[in-house]
C-alpha cells in the first residue's frame, strides 16, 4: 500500500506532522533523564542533562495541548542546547512534580 504523502502546507515549510511520543522523566540528585518515545517508530531517545547547567520554566498553557515543564540544557548527547518539554498529568502525581525539577536546579546551581 503507498504511503500517503504529507499535505502541501507540509510539503511547502518542511515540517513533519505533529508526532505523538510518550515521555518519562527521572529526577536524580544532579541529573535529569529524560527519556521520549515515538509511537509510531518505537524508538527511544534518552537525554540525560546537569541540573547545574539548566533552566526549568513551567510551559504556557496557552502554547502547548498539556501541562508540563521544559527543561532547557545542552544534554549530554547533543552538540547544541535544546529545550525538551516534559508533559504532567493533572493528577496529583503531576502536580508534585512540576516543582520538583525546578528546585532540584535551584539547589544544584547554589550548591
Amino acid at each position: 500500500m503507498p504511503r500517503r504523502r504529507p499535505g502541501v502546507f507540509a510539503r511547502l515549510l518542511g515540517s513533519d506532522p505533529q508526532r505523538e511520543t510518550l515521555t518519562a522523566a527521572v529526577l536524580l540528585p544532579r541529573h535529569l533523564l529524560v527519556s521520549v518515545t515515538d509511537t509510531r517508530t518505537g524508538t527511544t531517545t534518552a537525554l540525560p542533562g546537569r541540573l547545574a547547567d539548566m533552566t526549568v520554566t513551567e510551559v504556557d498553557p496557552r502554547l502547548a495541548v498539556d501541562t508540563g515543564v521544559a527543561a532547557f540544557t545542552r544534554w549530554s548527547n547533543r552538540s547544541e542546547a535544546e529545550s525538551v518539554h516534559v508533559a504532567l498529568g493533572g493528577d496529583p502525581a503531576g502536580a508534585s512534580f512540576k516543582d520538583m525539577p525546578r528546585r532540584a536546579v535551584q539547589a544544584a546551581k547554589s550548591g
